[in-house]
């Protein structure tokens, strides 16, 4: 029953270092296509959204970097926060922010929260 154990402990190790060294267990890091600091250009031509850009640390998010430049609430919806983002981002969503990467955020300090 030991040598039964044994083995089957020592193919499941063997197995986790495979899978761990082929395809990894940690998301590949994606590069970030070159982010302009002046603010980004909305789909409709017209509409500029004014932005700030910001080294992302760790345990911070699109909301709460948004919060602490405002210092205090958000004075627009979670779901205009959302889209002002990916459109300043080139598509990248707010959940998908990596620690030590450069990002532009909307900046509502400048606007009448339209």
């Amino acid at each position: 029953m030991k040598r039964l154990f044994v083995s089957l402990l020592v193919t499941l190790i063997l197995y986790i270092i495979y899978v761990d060294l082929s395809i990894g267990t940690i998301p590949h890091n994606e590069t970030i296509e070159s982010v302009e600091v002046n603010s980004e250009v909305n789909s409709n031509e017209d509409t500029v959204i004014p932005s700030f850009s910001k080294t992302v640390e760790q345990g911070d998010t699109v909301l709460s970097i948004i919060e602490s430049q405002l210092e205090g609430a958000v004075p627009v919806p979670i779901e205009k926060i959302v889209n002002d983002f990916i459109v300043l981002n080139n598509g990248k969503k707010p959940e998908e922010i990596q620690a030590g990467k450069l990002y532009l955020f909307p900046d509502y300090s400048k606007s009448d929260s339209n």
